[in-house]
């Protein structure tokens, strides 16, 4: 079993600054764009799981566009990021969105909400910045209540995405760990982390967004590239496995957890 003491584990391969230094260049829309491909596979993967929990936490809230969108679809929403500027980012965007949320700059290590406190969990892209995600994926599991969900969702570069990726921009390619990046790794590290009932699978359709186009092109063409390739993947009639750009996976708290 992981030991959330360990220091070396719980420490993400990106600091605060990195994540304020992206969430600046994001773009201001209140909710979700659901033209871009990337949010219609998180939609569909979050609608689904988050179905019938109430009180929902975001770990890695920022920059708080699906906290103000699961909001406005009746879940009490509370955030955590220990990003300063992404976390005033995010409460700016409740507000404008007219979405009460408890939202805190914290560590989920040393957060100050309550164990047990919600009846869902879910992240989005944080996981696999960590050396080892079972302490990370243990904290989700703390903070739901007994018989709640926990749902985690990474990017898959194990696959095409990350030959893609490799080429593009090694560095950032190398701020994931891509030992997790499989259905059955993310499941067996849930189950270490003391998960039940767990659910592992790769999903999507064909995604730009997860590539760094323009650190081998000007920014402008890149641009113009990831729209078209977006454009393609909307009209995609189904998923194709090698093309899924997302790894999924669901977990229950049993009740002695």
């Amino acid at each position: 079993m992981p030991q959330l003491d360990d220091v070396e584990a719980n420490v993400p391969r990106v600091d605060a600054a990195y994540w304020d230094g992206v969430w600046s260049d994001a773009d201001r829309r209140l909710l979700p764009n659901f033209l871009n491909v990337g949010n219609r596979n998180l939609r569909s993967v979050l609608s689904r799981s988050l179905e019938g929990c109430h009180r929902v936490l975001e770990v890695g809230c920022a920059p708080g566009k699906w906290l103000a969108w699961l909001g406005r679809r009746g879940h009490e929403v509370a955030g955590l990021d220990f990003a300063p500027g992404g976390v005033e980012s995010t409460r700016r965007r409740l507000a404008a969105a007219g979405v009460r949320g408890d939202v805190r700059c914290e560590d989920l290590f040393a957060t100050s909400f309550e164990p047990a406190a919600f009846d869902a969990v879910y992240s989005a892209g944080v996981v696999e910045h960590f050396d080892d995600p079972r302490p990370c994926l243990a904290r989700h599991l703390g903070l739901v209540r007994p018989g709640g969900r926990v749902v985690v969702l990474i990017p898959h570069y194990g696959g095409i995405y990350g030959s893609i990726q490799g080429w593009l921009d090694r560095e950032k390619l190398d701020i994931h760990n891509l030992s997790i990046m499989s259905p059955e790794a993310m499941a067996s590290a849930m189950r270490d982390a003391g998960g039940a009932s767990v659910v592992a699978w790769s999903c999507g359709r064909a995604s730009p967004w997860i590539l760094t186009l323009e650190e081998r092109m000007p920014r402008a063409i890149a641009r113009v590239a990831s729209l078209g390739l977006n454009a393609l993947a909307l009209l995609q009639p189904c998923e194709v496995r090698a093309l899924r750009p997302l790894i999924a996976v669901t977990a229950i708290r049993p009740p002695s957890g």
